[in-house]
């Protein structure tokens, strides 16, 4: 999400390998988003904040697992969404999401 008050003259950040135009304070999930599809289950709108708490949005960011929906795109960052280790990541964490819904059956 774009917030007025600290968006900023537009960059670049790096996806999967490719030059992405972006506008600082935007948020990485919005980025990925107008490349491809990636899981998240807790961010729904720009208009609302992200919940941060599914763990379904993880990507590598300069190396490092972060959730897309609550990290903002500054210059140079270098994402990779379809990493062995981000995908990975994602995966255990719909297992847990999951895991918790093991009673939702009998209503099915």
């Amino acid at each position: 999400m774009i917030r007025a008050d600290t968006a900023k003259a537009g960059s670049e950040i790096i996806i999967d390998g490719k030059a992405v135009a972006v506008t600082d304070g935007e948020l990485l999930l919005e980025a990925i988003l107008r490349e491809k599809q990636i899981p998240h289950v807790c961010y729904h709108s720009p208009l609302m904040e992200p919940i941060r708490s599914c763990d379904t949005c993880l990507v590598e960011v300069n190396g490092k697992l972060e959730r897309a929906c609550g990290t903002e795109v500054s210059p140079g960052l270098r994402v990779v969404t379809s990493s062995d280790r981000a995908t990975s990541a994602r995966s255990e964490a719909f297992d847990v999401i999951l895991s918790g819904l093991s009673g939702v059956r009998s209503f099915l």
